[in-house]
């Protein structure tokens, strides 16, 4: 693995742990009681700046990580009519549509113009991103209970031990690849929903959340097993 790949691991493992720390101090303690609302959103937004711009430094910009960044301008918006109360079921509608059709957008031009290894993950965190996003403002601004929040973090619990382990290179088979896309996509679609179908979303959350698990484990599993593989050579 390259010195900037193990950066950017280490980067990313930093970046999980913070959104963990804010999301339950701002949840169960009233640290940033007064401005809950935007300490998430405006580290997310400060961290993919960043982690943008280290990574793409003299390189020319693939349109393809900048719907990316786009999704996640979109997911901001959203969060912030929410935290506003002046999300309306119209726009909530609108919006998670418009995600979902970048989400699709942004993978045909990565597909066409090819995939870099920087764009798979910025969209691979994108993605994380926005249903963490999506998951705390539900708990938060539609008073949907705790466990909505589980969807959202399962991300982060997964790269926290990235900070304790050495990264090593692994790579996926593409039906897990495809079978997380997947899921994610149905995240973001259910975690919306709870703004315009909250009868019938938290039971799509629910079972969302469970196949988020068997994703991460299956990851999880792929990456011990070449990790303690790499230690016994």
């Amino acid at each position: 693995m390259s010195v900037t790949q193990r950066k950017i691991d280490r980067n990313l493992s930093y970046h999980g742990l913070a959104v963990l720390c804010i999301t339950f101090l701002s949840t169960f303690t009233h640290i940033f009681a007064d401005i809950s609302s935007y300490v998430l959103p405006a580290w997310g937004l400060v961290f993919f700046v960043f982690f943008y711009v280290m990574e793409q430094k003299h390189r020319p910009l693939p349109v393809a990580d900048l719907v990316t960044g786009g999704r996640i301008a979109v997911a901001l918006l959203f969060f912030g009519f929410a935290a506003s109360g002046i999300l309306t079921l119209a726009s909530a509608l609108a919006l998670i549509v418009l995600l979902e059709a970048a989400d699709g957008f942004d993978g045909w031009l990565a597909r066409k113009y090819g995939p870099t290894e920087f764009g798979s993950l910025f969209d691979m965190e994108g993605d994380a991103f926005i249903i963490m996003l999506l998951s705390y403002a539900a708990v938060h601004f539609t008073g949907a209970p705790l466990w909505v929040l589980i969807p959202g973090l399962l991300r982060y619990v997964f790269f926290f031990p990235f900070l304790f382990l050495k990264p090593v290179g692994s790579k996926f088979p593409k039906m897990l690849s495809w079978f997380s896309k997947t899921i994610c996509v149905a995240a973001v679609f259910c975690l919306g929903s709870v703004w315009y179908l909250p009868s019938a979303s938290l039971t799509a959350v629910g079972i969302v959340t469970v196949l988020l698990a068997v994703s991460f484990l299956w990851e999880t599993y792929i990456y011990v097993a070449v990790f303690f593989q790499a230690r016994s050579r």
